[in-house]
């Protein structure tokens, strides 16, 4: 490049071996820089861009959450994790696709990875899921007898506040019982569920053979049914053991002998109980599932201060127990909305119209933005079940869901600003002992 050329022909009169000494040393200092990646020159691969080699060297990953790049290194180890755990469960067996099209006149479902980042990037914890991607009505037969039931946010919170109030009360031999707060998380809970169905799915590269697709033996993660057989599989292991479950909601336990109260929520376990209560069903659980003691809070010297409960983190201290809003749904409106930390701040999230904004509305919002509105305003409905403080601005963006206008989005950056500027607000479920 430095020979012949028109902008650079004075450096003809240097020696070709020393321009090419000059590139080849400008070229490992962009490597250390971390500019280029072993195997290119410049842009350029030294092997064909269709090859593997090629692939895996600028294959990028993102979470499927937050949108962030993943660190393919760390990737790869959770896939490897999570295959692992799919051949000690058993998940599937593998038999030949012919069988599929025989058994259902269909392909294999296909399958996807799910990549994230359940830590920050200081303390990063990566999880990958290989999930199938049964979408169509059709697929499963044109059922709809598949519902699974979801706990209120609000019961989580009321263990939280009886774990307080009812310490104060007192027992039947007058003693007032020193409740505290289990987290127990069920590792792969869908793969403890037997499959009740003939269900193909296709195999990830990590483990694929030609000709060859998956029979699940175990509900998979993505496939319609999984979430209700794993609600018929842990209530009917909760009433063995003596709970009676819900009136209003099958993930509601009591256990009346043992005083133990129990809010499931998909895999993870809240239970609220005194010490002997908790060790005993600890005991029980550990005896059907493979399960992860997260966390036991009850503000004693000895107990755990704080846990992640659904993203959320929560703290029991002197001051009794704080409660705060999952955080990553913080930084993505932010993300969204082009706003960061150190934008400016507003004290209230929303503010009276004028006669001239009611009057002009403004231009409606089309395309991206008017997508962007909706998806930004939706995150925001979510996040004020923990959010108080922006419950009727929310309502009122709400309002303008189908025809978004450019004040409704300026009224939605407000929002934004005030969230991003009381990124620590609390939902404080008791003060004081």
């Amino acid at each position: 490049a430095l020979i012949g050329g028109k902008r650079c022909h004075r450096a003809e009169v240097y020696p070709e071996m020393l321009c090419q000494e000059i590139l080849y040393g400008l070229l490992e200092q962009m490597k250390d820089d971390g500019r280029i990646l072993d195997g290119c020159l410049g842009s350029i691969a030294k092997y064909e861009e269709t090859g593997s080699e090629y692939q895996e060297q600028f294959r990028q990953y993102w979470d499927d959450i937050t949108g962030r790049e993943l660190d393919p290194a760390k990737v790869k180890v959770a896939r490897q994790e999570e295959m692992a755990e799919f051949r000690k469960h058993e998940v599937y067996v593998k038999v030949p696709i012919e069988e599929c099209w025989a058994k259902t006149n269909k392909a294999p479902i296909g399958v996807r990875w799910v990549d994230i980042n359940k830590g920050d990037t200081k303390n990063p914890k990566y999880r990958s899921r290989l999930v199938a991607k049964e979408f169509k009505f059709q697929a499963w037969g044109g059922s709809d007898d598949l519902f699974a039931a979801t706990p209120p946010v609000e019961a989580k919170k009321m263990l939280l506040s009886l774990a307080l109030t009812e310490s104060f009360g007192y027992d039947r031999r007058g003693k007032a019982p020193r409740l505290k707060v289990d987290c127990i998380d069920v590792k792969r809970a869908f793969f403890h569920v037997k499959c009740r169905r003939d269900v193909y799915v296709e195999l990830p590269e990590e483990d694929a053979e030609p000709g060859m697709c998956g029979k699940l033996v175990k509900a998979m993660y993505g496939t319609r049914d999984a979430p209700q057989n794993w609600e018929f599989e842990y209530g009917e292991f909760m009433e063995e053991i003596g709970f009676v479950k819900g009136v209003s909601t099958p993930c509601l336990f009591y256990h009346e002998p043992k005083n133990l109260r129990v809010v499931v929520y998909g895999d993870d376990f809240t239970v609220l109980g005194d010490e002997k209560a908790l060790d005993w069903f600890r005991v029980e659980i550990k005896k059907r599932f493979e399960v992860e003691c997260k966390a036991r809070i009850g503000g004693q010297p000895g107990d755990d201060p704080h846990v992640f409960l659904l993203n959320r983190p929560i703290t029991w201290d002197q001051g009794g127990i704080r409660y705060e809003a999952d955080q990553r749904h913080v930084e993505i409106i932010l993300r969204d909305l082009g706003l960061d930390k150190n934008s400016q701040g507003v004290v209230t999230p929303a503010s009276r119209l004028t006669v001239a904004e009611v009057e002009n509305p403004g231009a409606e919002l089309e395309g991206k933005p008017a997508t962007m509105y909706r998806a930004v305003v939706a995150r925001a409905n979510y996040l004020s079940q923990d959010r108080s403080d922006i419950r009727y601005a929310v309502n009122e963006l709400s309002r303008s869901m189908s025809k978004p206008t450019e004040n409704d989005l300026l009224r939605l950056k407000r929002l934004g600003h005030l969230i991003g500027v009381r990124l620590q607000e609390h939902l404080v479920i008791n003060l004081f002992f």
